[in-house]
């Protein structure tokens, strides 16, 4: 059985992935992914986001992916929108 993914303010992992989500979202990661032809760069972002989630907790991707559709926290700590 597999422990389901919530974020915890105060715990020194969440903010670690905090601040690498939000150096994720800056205009310098943007300008680098388009410089790279990585488009589109938002939808990039998101799975970049996602992929790190699952390295930082040692996930599989296809379950962190899961978790993410499944938890409406999880969306917003990630600023990810269900689509």
């Amino acid at each position: 059985m597999r422990l389901p993914v919530y974020p915890i303010k105060g715990d020194e992992r969440w903010e670690l992935l905090s601040k690498i989500v939000d150096k994720l979202e800056t205009r310098e990661i943007k300008k680098v992914l388009a410089r790279y032809k990585i488009t589109p760069v938002n939808k990039a972002i998101e799975f970049l986001k996602v992929i790190i989630l699952a390295m930082f907790f040692e996930l599989e991707i296809s379950y962190a992916v899961s978790e993410v559709n499944k938890r409406y926290e999880l969306r917003k700590f990630l600023r990810i929108e269900k689509r």
